[in-house]
């Protein structure tokens, strides 16, 4: 099945694999190989939506640009950066680890620098304009300026967890039926959603300041001392709050239970550690906060979709392939 990016890709050396473990069957995986890095792409495309991963090693500084036409029937993505070291220009723009990326129409191509040595790994969603103009902003009542603007406002946001999750999810699918469009067409609404909730939440004058602000400082404790014994008490004391109100309004802003979101934010830690260093598994687990194996290994199945044993072998057999 053919799809937008297709004549891009194919113009820049990406080849179609034949079969990709790593990646859903449903969808395509290219991969292209030359001095400056290794890439493996996997895009699954709708009539409303296309879903993308990025698999890449960059092996030395290289400047990469996209150009402002690199597709006629998408007007705007939504990507996770989960693993990055690079620099976008016209604007500067500074990308990181679990960094929300937002690409929409331009006038000027797109230019990057990728710094060598470095993994980049990323999801994205990106919605076609008649989905945007004619399907979900009528069928929502809300103007396409809106949409927009919310999705948008996304741009540079770092640890989005709702965008976090809808990732992982995608990343750990693996069915291959009917039901799989209706699976990728949920996740694409969700986000839209998310981003629309936090949209509003941002521009109502109603919204308690103080809560919004002493929750941003909960969550940043949280990942700067994730590989800690967080009490609930202590995490209260930050926020000045009862530990039943930081509890209810945590989850309604992070979709999520503060638990959650510290197993979330280790579990991303030991994969960047996975990929960047030689730890063995179980360094990485004390790394990160946990003393016991199994229930690492529990929580990284979960949220990823494999066992650390199985991610090392991944990337050990990825390193020696001389396609990747």
């Amino acid at each position: 099945m053919r799809h937008i990016h297709e004549n891009f890709l194919r113009t820049h050396g990406f080849v179609p694999l034949k079969s990709c473990d790593k990646f859903p069957e449903i969808g395509i995986t290219y991969h292209h190989s030359n001095e400056h890095m290794n890439q493996l792409y996997w895009v699954y495309e709708m009539d409303h939506f296309i879903i993308n991963i990025h698999d890449f090693y960059i092996k030395k500084d290289t400047f990469f640009r996209f150009p402002k036409n690199i597709c006629s029937g998408s007007h705007t993505s939504i990507s996770m950066i989960k693993t990055a070291s690079m620099e976008m220009f016209h604007p500067y723009q500074n990308i990181t680890n679990n960094t929300v990326l937002v690409s929409y129409e331009r006038d000027k191509d797109l230019v990057c620098l990728l710094h060598g040595g470095t993994p980049f790994f990323s999801v994205g969603i990106e919605y076609k304009d008649k989905y945007l103009d004619e399907i979900f902003s009528k069928e929502m009542n809300i103007s396409i300026d809106v949409t927009l603007n919310a999705i948008k406002a996304l741009n540079g946001t770092a640890n989005f967890t709702p965008l976090e999750v809808i990732a992982d999810e995608i990343l750990s699918y693996r069915e291959i039926s009917p039901a799989s469009k209706f699976f990728y067409e949920l996740k694409a609404r969700e986000l839209l959603s998310f981003a629309l909730e936090r949209y509003y939440k941002s521009t109502c004058k109603n919204a308690n300041q103080d809560d919004e602000e002493s929750l941003a400082t909960v969550a940043k404790y949280i990942d700067d001392h994730y590989m800690a014994n967080l009490e609930l008490d202590t995490l209260a004391k930050i926020a000045t709050m009862s530990k039943s109100k930081l509890k209810d309004i945590f989850k309604k802003k992070y979709g999520m239970t503060i638990t959650e979101y510290t197993q979330r934010r280790r579990i991303s830690m030991a994969e960047h550690l996975m990929l960047s260093t030689d730890l063995t598994i179980g360094n990485v687990a004390m790394s990160v906060g946990y003393r016991s194996h199994s229930r690492f290994s529990k929580l990284f199945k979960r949220y990823k979709g494999f066992y650390p044993i199985e991610f090392k072998k991944m990337m050990k057999n990825k390193s020696k392939s001389e396609i990747y």
